[in-house]
């Protein structure tokens, strides 16, 4: 299902869902036509809002920019520590339960860890995460009971695995690597049917996207494996939809500037350029680098967020060394479009305060 925003697309303002099948969905990509005004910009055939672009199997929805979207889990696998028992050279790829467990089998001790991993290739590359949670569901027709722990915590982590893996192949013996860098602390389960939902995994999300070449997903083990502990979860191939792992993401896209676009202009034919401003994100006085063609004179700085309202102006002039400072101490955190007005002409950037 793909759900998008018909304010986005077609200048409606009230959200259309449309269902495609897999082999459709590149040629409903590619045939996606329409011509827009947003906010004075104009884009031609083929240049259209991220959002409404998405891969087969995503679920987005957008309004004003602000997009949430729900993925389930696409790829998992259980992996055991258990040598003795056959079990560390196994692939338990298919299995119906996501753990994290510290148990003995047949008198030997046995860890077991969990792999799940996320499709987040439809989230743009230039958006900003509001939020995401993780939320994992007890598996009440487990094999493995329910959870438990004794004589200590069943307290877990999530961390973020750093190398390649295959839901097919993975095993004890070569599972991936990890970071602890960022790792989300779970506490021990208070009931023993209890489900984790919206676990706070922001900023793993933001570690995944700032670094795809050794992000692949999150492992679930205990903090502490030493038996008898059980953490009993449902996994992406649980017969009940409902309960399978859920991720949920929000995220704010940029206005739709330019970067010297032949299309694209303002009211009046005035004509966009692009300007460097850093550092950015921001969380202070941030530093505005004009073209060095840009003559000496006066300057009009204006601020809008992703509505389209104006935060914040300030006219100035232009120095020698073609610099504006702007103080973003008074915006809240967020994504903006800066525009500087000098010389008759219009220059714009995003910009991302922390």
């Amino acid at each position: 299902m793909l759900v998008f925003n018909e304010d986005k697309c077609y200048g409606k303002g009230k959200s259309k869902i449309i269902k495609i099948s897999q082999k459709s969905a590149v040629s409903f990509k590619k045939s996606l036509y329409f011509v827009t005004n947003y906010k004075n910009h104009y884009y031609e055939k083929n240049n259209y809002p991220t959002c409404c672009t998405l891969p087969y199997g995503s679920n987005i929805i957008c309004t004003n920019n602000h997009c949430i979207t729900t993925r389930t889990c696409r790829w998992h696998a259980e992996i055991f520590s258990c040598v003795s028992c056959g079990y560390a050279g196994n692939n338990y790829g298919t299995k119906r339960d996501l753990n994290a467990i510290a148990w003995t089998k047949n008198g030997n001790n046995s860890n077991v860890r969990s792999l799940i991993q996320f499709d987040l290739s439809a989230i743009p590359a230039n958006a900003f995460i509001n939020s995401a949670t993780l939320s994992l569901y007890f598996n009440p027709t487990s094999e493995e009971g329910k959870h438990y722990c004794f004589p200590h915590s069943n307290s877990s982590y999530l961390e973020r695995i750093t190398s390649n893996w295959s839901e097919t192949t993975v095993t004890w013996n070569n599972q991936p690597t990890t970071t602890t860098q960022n790792r989300v602390s779970l506490g021990g389960t208070t009931s023993s049917t209890q489900s984790f939902t919206n676990i706070n995994v922001k900023q793993l999300i933001i570690d995944s996207r700032n670094n795809p070449s050794t992000s692949f997903g999150f492992m679930l083990r205990l903090q502490q494996e030493h038996k008898f502990k059980k953490l009993i979860f449902a996994s992406s191939d649980n017969a009940t939809a409902a309960i399978r792992p859920k991720l949920t993401i929000t995220y704010t896209l940029p206005a739709p500037v330019n970067d010297g676009h032949p299309m694209a202009r303002l009211d009046g034919g005035q004509t966009f350029a692009s300007i460097s401003i850093f550092p950015n994100p921001v969380s202070g006085t941030a530093t505005i680098q004009l073209p060095d063609n840009t003559e000496n004179g006066a300057v009009k700085v204006e601020v809008f967020n992703m509505l389209g309202k104006l935060c914040n102006r300030m006219v100035t002039y232009v120095n020698t060394d073609r610099i504006v400072n702007f103080d973003a101490t008074t915006l809240q955190q967020g994504v903006y479009v800066v525009k500087v007005f000098c010389n008759e002409k219009v220059y714009t950037q995003r910009i991302v305060v922390k």
